[in-house]
């Protein structure tokens, strides 16, 4: 009987140890499942957060877009302003749209249906008129 109780205590302590190392083996293990449960977390809430900032991006880039193609078919719309330098209160200007003028003196407007020819004058063509760049012989 002796034998049959020593090997009943060895064979508890092995399970014992076995016990042990299992319950090391699991709080380790639980610890890693932690630490990883808490990177992934973190991995998650950086993702959102860039996919956030990536949609703000997304969305300022189509305003930009849009505000572009607005302003390049306003250009093509937009009529010349030709300021007249011969005026005695300097605030007339002539708006051309296609084949009429509309001329703004002071706070009314005053249409114009004529169509005013293109003069050429050759001397102005070049940085200087002629005859002045020109020098003494």
């Amino acid at each position: 009987m002796d034998t049959r109780q020593k090997a009943t205590e060895e064979h508890l302590r092995k399970i014992d140890k076995d016990l042990s190392d299992l319950g090391f083996t699991y709080s380790t293990l639980n610890g890693k499942i932690d630490s990883s449960d808490k990177v992934l977390k973190s991995m998650c809430c950086k993702q959102e957060k860039m996919e956030y900032y990536m949609q703000e991006i997304n969305e300022k880039y189509d305003a930009i877009i849009a505000m572009l193609a607005k302003l390049s078919m306003s250009r093509d719309k937009q009529p010349e302003v030709i300021n007249s330098g011969s005026s005695q209160e300097g605030n007339d200007s002539v708006i051309r749209t296609g084949g009429e003028g509309r001329m703004n003196r002071g706070g009314y407007d005053v249409k114009m249906n004529t169509k005013v020819p293109k003069i050429d004058f050759p001397q102005f063509g070049r940085r200087e008129p002629q005859g002045m760049g020109e020098k003494s012989q």
